[in-house]
């Protein structure tokens, strides 16, 4: 057993300058539009026949929720630093000597699988269903 302690994970700092000023068009873009300005252009009232549309003066969201929203969009352009910071360690999943049970080694894959998906690189989640393929006939030959 290692009496090494385990290195702190290198964290990303997502609120950087060139991160935010490439999701804030991207965040108006999905949060604003046309309508909703035409709205408040014409005293926060749109009729059309028998519809009427009222926005309320104060449209939007807290501090908080925009702050979220931002940093969520954030991590979507972080990503291939996040894949960086992981890829190096993941094949300790298949040392030999790999402190953890063969349902934890599965998981751990099957979540780089999924990771791979949500990053939408069917490639490289490809060649990872194939390693999580191999831990569950491995799993299954004991």
């Amino acid at each position: 057993m290692s009496t090494e302690a385990p290195s702190a994970p290198q964290k990303i700092n997502l609120r950087r300058p060139e991160i935010m000023e490439a999701v804030q068009a991207q965040v108006l873009s999905h949060y604003r539009s046309g309508l909703v300005e035409r709205i408040r252009e014409s005293g926060h009232i749109l009729s059309a026949g028998d519809l009427t549309i009222k926005l309320a003066k104060e449209f939007g969201f807290c501090y908080g929720v925009e702050r979220a929203i931002d940093l969520a969009y954030a991590a979507r352009k972080a990503y291939p630093e996040a894949e960086a910071l992981m890829q190096p360690g993941s094949e300790r999943f298949f040392a030999a000597n790999a402190e953890m049970s063969p349902n934890e080694r599965r998981l751990a894959v099957g979540h780089i699988v999924k990771l791979y998906q949500a990053w939408d690189k069917p490639e490289k989640a490809a060649i990872w269903q194939k390693k999580l393929d191999g831990l569950a006939l491995a799993g299954s030959n004991r």
